[in-house]
Parts: structure tokens; C-alpha cells; sequence
């Protein structure tokens, strides 16, 4: 017995009984603080995003919109275990964090279809795995519901070059669904109809865009129901290959002077259009034949001098835009010195370099080399009119000419640039939406580095190949000695 005791009395036994004791706790500690961690995160969504481009982070103007909801917001996953979308996830998983009115649910469509009845059959809505419901009701089948349905193509841009996922934008759609639920009263766009008989549509991108922004958008005929343009809407005539006839430009003219917001986009290529032309000349504007070449480096794109990218002028439509707009096949506008004869404000948008010359409008005749007699720029690409009725504000006058339609009629082409940016601040300009989020996608690409002389070539191999090699290898040889002599 006394042996016994003694075992338990013994030194190692008691440091030994102490380490197994620490060793246990600590496990209970860490336990217990993953767990701790794991609760906060799915509350709080404590991961860092660690992406070049913040990928999974959201913006200040996401943040203090979500943060300030007053609806009950209901988002529903359409997924199977195992075949979640991780990207959108993540982002949900901050939409959720950031406010408790945010509730997300899945619903599996492969198991129990009926749970999205009335989207799909009701609604005739065409739903896929990882898509995204966001809604006014708890009950995915309230017929009373107000909703948006997000597919891959709304959170995702393929790029053709790549073959892959090009751009993220997850959290722009989201938040747009949202406000799209707690707003029921939206701004109309129209857009000129029957003036394009080749059968190019020039407005479909446009539409698209402005749809996935919670704007109203619908076409219109200026001779059948030109009545439903009201006060406030905006109306976009890009692109249009057929004139005006004297009925309509009296309409289109009518709009304009009792408060409509107009966007004019010519192409320098189509045969001239007098009527569009003279809505232009009733602010002093006109637009010269011949489309702008560009010359100065920089200044165009590797299709040609003829896609240009223009400077940014300081103003509301472009202050906000921080990537290169693309501005393909553009004419000149011309404004008069005599313009404030027109008690109008004529607001340069867009513009072209020093550098950059008229080209006559015949593409056969193109060899992108001044010649004598050509005029010289810099021009005026795109530009802001404004007229003030300090009697009656409701007629204040707002329009944008542009003098390259191809800019904003195939603007998914150009879906890496600023041109969705300009046009959305075009229409912005024209009516504000106290409530605009616009937000923009995230790029998925890792930065790539273009060694573009022999020069950098040579310094990039010298600095590899030999500089931090002999760097490594003495620091290996200091060490070597010190430890020598310890």
C-alpha cells in the first residue's frame, strides 16, 4: 500500500499528471474557441479575402444598403447537396451577415420539384441549378410575391479567349434584386422602334443592361403610341439606319421641349439623317461628315485608329467612370461658338487627342494617314445638353449625343471596358435615382505581366537567373560561418 502511495507522490508522476492536465485543457480550449469561431463566422462571416480583385468582399455602397433594409428579404438557392456554387456562397454568406433581414434558404428542385411551382409553371420562369430566387415572401409559392430570378449569366461573363469565367458579379446582381423587391416604382427607358429594317437590333444590349439595373425598359413607335412617353421618361434613339419622318420629329420634338430626357446616337457611316440631324441643330449642334482616326499612342486599340479611346471630360455622366471607354467608328460634333445663342449648355463628354484627324466617311478610301485638307482634332466625341425653364423645371431639357453608336449598341462586347459605366451614368444623368446602386463586377483573370522591350527582358533574367541566386547563396555562406565558430 505504501508502495502504492507512493507511485502517486512520486515527482515525475505529479509533473507528468500536470502536463497531461495542461494538454487536456488546451484541446478543450481549442475545441471550444473553433467552435466559438465557427458560430461567429456563420454570423458575422469572419473570413478574409484574400482574391487580388476582393472577389468575395463587398462594397461600402452594398454595405450601407443592406445594412439599412426595413423588408424581410428571402433569397432561395437552387442547388443539390454537394453542388453548391462556393463563389456564391461566400458572397450570400456576407448579404447574411450584414443584416438580419436577409434570409437564405435552399430549395432542391431535383428532389422536390414542386417547391418552385410557381416560378416555373406559374411564371413560366426557366430555372437551373445554382441559380438564385431573391423574393418578397417566405413561401416560394405566394402568387402575391414580387421577385427576381439570377441565373449563372447574371453572376458570370464568359470570356471566349480564356475559355473560362472571366468576371464576377454576384454581388452587383444581388444587391440590384434587392432593390429591385423594395422598390416598386421605377424609372422607363424607351427605345426607338422601326427604324432599323435590316434586322440589327442596336437597343437589345442596352435593354438588357438597363433591365438588370431595375429600370422599366420597352420599345416604342413614335407614330403609333407616341402618347405613353410621359414627363421624366428617357428616350434612346442609337443607331438608327431610316430618318425621322415629319410626323415624328415633330413628337420627338415636342418631347424634348416639355421635359424629356433624350439619348441620340448617330453613326458617322449611315446616310445622312436631316430630321434626326435638326432635332440636334435646335441646340446649336450638328455633326460633321468623316469618322476620327486616332494617331497618338494609346489612343486606339489594336483594331485600328478608328476604335478610339477617348479622353474624359470632367463631368456627372463621366466622373465615376475609372476604366478606358471603347469608341468605334466615331464622328465629330460640332459646337458652335455661338451656342449660348441657344440659351442651352452644351458639356463636352468625350474627346479626342490632338493627334487624331477626320477620315472621310468612304471605308474604301481609308489608308489611316492624314492628308492635306483633313481636319485636325481634338473633336468632340460625345457631349452633354442642358437647358434650364426657370418657370417650370418639369421642362428642363436633358440630352446626349454620341457620335459612335457602335460604342453602346454592342456593349457586351465591350463588358471588361467603361462603356457600361458611361452609358448607365448617361441614363442616371438623365433621371437620378435617389436609391442607385451601381456596382461594378469583379474580374476573375490574375494580372498577367507584358514584357514589352529586350531591355526589360534582359533585366528580369539578369535579376532571376543571376542576381538572387549569388544574393541566396552568400546569405548561405554568412550563415555557414557564424554557425562554424559558435
Amino acid at each position: 500500500m505504501k508502495k502504492f502511495s507512493a507511485l502517486f507522490s512520486n515527482r515525475k508522476f505529479k509533473y507528468g499528471g500536470y502536463a497531461i492536465i495542461t494538454v487536456a485543457v488546451a484541446v478543450v480550449l481549442v475545441v471550444l474557441l473553433n467552435l466559438l469561431v465557427s458560430v461567429l463566422d456563420t454570423r458575422y462571416s469572419l473570413k478574409v479575402d484574400m482574391t487580388a480583385n476582393k472577389l468575395f468582399s463587398l462594397t461600402s455602397q452594398t454595405k450601407e444598403f443592406v445594412s439599412a433594409l426595413e423588408k424581410d428579404i428571402y433569397v432561395y438557392t437552387l442547388n443539390t447537396e454537394g453542388s453548391e456554387d462556393m463563389n456564391v456562397t461566400q458572397i450570400l454568406e456576407k448579404f447574411t451577415a450584414l443584416s438580419g433581414r436577409i434570409h437564405v434558404s435552399n430549395l432542391d428542385i431535383k428532389n422536390n420539384p414542386a417547391s418552385v411551382n410557381y416560378y416555373s409553371n406559374v411564371q413560366g420562369e426557366r430555372l437551373g441549378y445554382n441559380s438564385v430566387i431573391i423574393s418578397s415572401s417566405p413561401d416560394p409559392n405566394d402568387e402575391n410575391q414580387r421577385y427576381r430570378v439570377l441565373d449563372s449569366y447574371d453572376m458570370y461573363s464568359y470570356s471566349s479567349e480564356t475559355q473560362s469565367y472571366s468576371i464576377f458579379s454576384a454581388e452587383s446582381a444581388i444587391t440590384r434584386g434587392i432593390s429591385y423587391i423594395i422598390n416598386v416604382n421605377l424609372p422607363r427607358v424607351w427605345f426607338l422602334d422601326e427604324h432599323n429594317p435590316s434586322g440589327d437590333d442596336p437597343n437589345a444590349a442596352m435593354m438588357s443592361l438597363l433591365e438588370s439595373e431595375n429600370y422599366e425598359v420597352d420599345r416604342i413607335s413614335l407614330t403609333t403610341n407616341a402618347s405613353d412617353l410621359k414627363v421624366g421618361d428617357i428616350l434612346v434613339c442609337m443607331s438608327p439606319e431610316v430618318d425621322l419622318s415629319p410626323d415624328e420629329r415633330e413628337v420627338l420634338k415636342g418631347f424634348a421641349e416639355t421635359g424629356g430626357k433624350i439619348i441620340i446616337g448617330l453613326d458617322p457611316l449611315y446616310p445622312e439623317l436631316p430630321n434626326f440631324e435638326s432635332i440636334l441643330a435646335l441646340y446649336g449642334l450638328e455633326i460633321n461628315d468623316g469618322v476620327v482616326m486616332e494617331t497618338q499612342a494609346g489612343k486606339y486599340t489594336a483594331n485600328g485608329p478608328y476604335f478610339v479611346v477617348p479622353s474624359l471630360q470632367t463631368h456627372d455622366v463621366t466622373n465615376e467612370v475609372s476604366l478606358p471607354v471603347i469608341y468605334p467608328i466615331a464622328g465629330q460634333i460640332v459646337v458652335p461658338e455661338t451656342v449660348s445663342n441657344y440659351n442651352v449648355t452644351v458639356t463636352p463628354l468625350l474627346t479626342s487627342s490632338d493627334s487624331s484627324f477626320l477620315e472621310s466617311e468612304n471605308s474604301e478610301e481609308w489608308d489611316y494617314k492624314q492628308d492635306a485638307g483633313m481636319p485636325n482634332g481634338p473633336f468632340n466625341l460625345a457631349v452633354a445638353v442642358e437647358k434650364i425653364d426657370s418657370t417650370n423645371p418639369d421642362n428642363n431639357v436633358r440630352m446626349i449625343v454620341v457620335s459612335s453608336a457602335s460604342a453602346f449598341s454592342y456593349i457586351d462586347q465591350f463588358a471588361t471596358y467603361g462603356n457600361s459605366d458611361l452609358f448607365m451614368n448617361m441614363v442616371g444623368w438623365m433621371s437620378p435615382k435617389e436609391d442607385e446602386i451601381y456596382i461594378r463586377s469583379k474580374s476573375m483573370q490574375s494580372a498577367v505581366l507584358y514584357i514589352q522591350t529586350k531591355a526589360q527582358l534582359l533585366t528580369l533574367t539578369v535579376l532571376v537567373c543571376i542576381v538572387v541566386p549569388v544574393l541566396v547563396f552568400a546569405a548561405a555562406v554568412v550563415v555557414y560561418l557564424r554557425r562554424r565558430h559558435l
